[in-house]
């Protein structure tokens, strides 16, 4: 554990440091080093931990955001970003020993509050579901399939109701959070349908061992 943290640990400066490097060659020329890491540091994880972007897009923020009083903008951007973190004790007190269910509700968490959500956040999740035994042996097909055609529909919608809010001007914001909502709603039922499948699996597995007879 200590070598993986070290390994870890150096990858990450390692990067930062590139990144830093990278960032002052694409800068005007005559940027110092310190100036290129404040803006590169600024564009990358400040602009996504201080979510000063509300473009809209399929995560919730930016919808709340909008409405917010200004005074209470930096109570509630800190208590957003702490849900992901928090729900990482229940999750793992939920579902112990079951660790790719854990990365793979986690992953769905990190979905949720992603500030400026992309679809490459919800393929993240989508591409661990099958990994997932539970998912594969207790997940029903029907709750399965109904939550990801929600998915599929709301990611083949965004395009057209962007384009008939901001291009045509015929809809509003709402048409557009409307889909914010349900692409949210689909991360909450896909969340609660592998812990299921994972609480399941765990007592059928116990349940197993119990019956066993000693030799």
């Amino acid at each position: 554990a200590k070598k993986f943290l070290l390994a870890a640990a150096a990858w990450s400066v390692f990067l930062f440091a590139a990144s830093a490097v990278l960032a002052q060659a694409w800068l005007p020329e005559g940027t110092s080093l310190q100036q290129a890491t404040r803006e590169w540091v600024s564009s990358t994880y400040g602009h996504t931990v201080l979510v000063g972007d509300l473009t809209p897009n399929l995560g919730g923020f930016w919808y709340f955001f909008a409405e917010v009083m200004s005074h209470f903008r930096g109570f509630f951007v800190g208590l957003f970003h702490l849900h992901a973190v928090l729900l990482l004790v229940p999750l793992s007190i939920v579902l112990p020993g079951q660790h790719l269910e854990q990365i793979l509700c986690q992953s769905v968490v990190n979905s949720m509050f992603q500030p400026f959500h992309a679809a490459g956040h919800s393929a993240q999740f989508l591409a661990l579901l099958p990994l997932s035994q539970a998912a594969a042996q207790k997940l029903p097909v029907p709750r399965l399939w109904l939550t990801l055609s929600v998915f599929v529909y709301v990611h083949c919608l965004s395009p057209v109701f962007w384009w008939l809010w901001i291009e045509t001007g015929v809809a509003n914001a709402n048409f557009y959070y409307a889909l914010s909502i349900w692409n949210l709603l689909a991360h909450v039922f896909l969340l609660t349908a592998v812990i299921s499948a994972a609480r399941q699996l765990a007592e059928d597995s116990r349940g197993a061992k119990g019956k066993r007879k000693p030799d």
